[in-house]
């Protein structure tokens, strides 16, 4: 059975996410931002989106049908840091601006597409000028980022980005409006993102490059888009779901609620809420992430996890980092335990408190703290 990882389905809720929304009342919240509150705000923000926007595909069905409601989402989503910047402000190599993440959570609440609105790309902005040494996107000032594809290491150099109608072979697309890679038969350039309106049943979904403008249009309240993607393109017309029992030829077919694509049919799925009971495809159940559940694959049944706490068992996931340990704890070797500080040995940034791991061999022997460069 698909798992969807709910850290891309953020990413993509972050950066585009359902164009069909209506504004709605929210509590995330009002007045400035502070850092330390951000995530669990942020988070907030998601959770309702994902219930209030009712996107008709199969990320966003699949985290609706595993978390049921706000609530039980934030829970699951409690330890996750989204933006994981605190090391990069409190070095003065980012500056974080309170009101521009206050304007950005409210507009993705009223719009359910975060990355449009101006105020997310004030949110953080880099102090470090074209040419200097960077280790993150982030730290470069102005419209640049931190290249590092001639670097055998974390270590790389401020430069431009590129802007509409430049190459993006290298360099990615400006951040000053919405822009992206179009890859092209010839050459990749950087063009204009226009939102159309919503499409009805039947109606062309999807993207349409002319020239340096690529215009792409969603699917209205309870449609998906049936579509191909190819060459960096979206193409399709708006589809009402998939019925229980319909034939399906792709994991990605959006499907009735409850129901995912699996072996070629809408199959319903089962929430499992207690530990030992079958899961997996052949069960057409899922673990219950809230309840701390995950699937044994050899065993084919439901296994709790610990309660987060130091010294209980974790299980590092894509899916749902909020099986992890608490704040301030790292799943280390299965277990929860102290987050490590810096200079102290790490394999990943999950290992340590500041979230990142200077390992400039990649090879999962690295130290704790931000890079040097």
């Amino acid at each position: 059975m698909r798992r969807t990882s709910i850290e891309s389905a953020m990413l993509a809720a972050l950066c585009a996410c359902a164009a069909a929304c209506s504004p709605s009342d929210n509590d995330i919240g009002h007045g400035p931002v502070p850092l330390e509150r951000l995530d669990a705000e942020a988070t907030t923000a998601l959770c309702h989106a994902l219930f209030d926007c009712r996107a008709a595909d199969d990320d966003w069905q699949y985290l609706r049908l595993v978390l049921e409601t706000e609530e039980r989402c934030t829970r699951a989503l409690a330890t996750v840091e989204l933006f994981d910047a605190r090391p990069l402000v409190e070095a003065g190599r980012v500056a974080y601006d309170a009101a521009a993440a206050r304007a950005c959570l409210e507009a993705f609440a009223s719009s359910c597409s975060i990355g449009d609105d101006p105020s997310c790309a004030r949110m953080f902005t880099g102090t470090l000028a074209i040419g200097a040494a960077c280790t993150d996107d982030r730290e470069c000032a102005g419209d640049a980022y931190c290249e590092r594809s001639g670097s055998d290491g974390s270590c790389g150099e401020c430069r431009p980005r590129a802007r509409i109608g430049e190459s993006c072979d290298v360099a990615p697309c400006t951040t000053t409006e919405r822009a992206e890679c179009d890859w092209g038969e010839e050459l990749a350039v950087c063009v204009r993102v226009v939102q159309g309106p919503p499409a009805n049943e039947g109606e062309a979904c999807g993207d349409t490059t002319a020239g340096v403008v690529r215009t792409t249009v969603g699917c209205a309240e309870g449609l998906h888009c049936a579509s191909t993607f190819e060459d960096g393109v979206t193409r399709g017309a708006c589809r009402v779901p998939l019925p229980a029992g319909a034939a399906c030829d792709d994991p990605d077919t959006a499907c009735a609620d409850g129901h995912l694509c699996v072996d070629g049919t809408c199959a319903p799925i089962t929430l499992v809420r207690v530990a030992g009971a079958p899961c997996g495809a052949e069960a057409l159940a899922v673990c219950d992430p809230v309840e701390r559940l995950v699937c044994d694959e050899d065993g084919g049944t439901c296994t709790r996890l610990g309660d987060g706490r130091a010294g209980s068992a974790c299980e590092p996931s894509d899916d749902f980092p909020g099986l992890g340990c608490e704040r301030g704890l790292a799943c280390i070797e299965a277990i929860c335990e102290p987050a490590r500080a810096d200079g102290a040995p790490c394999a990943s940034g999950s290992d340590c408190a500041s979230g990142f791991c200077d390992d400039d061999d990649f090879d999962g022997a690295g130290t704790c703290g931000l890079p040097t460069c």
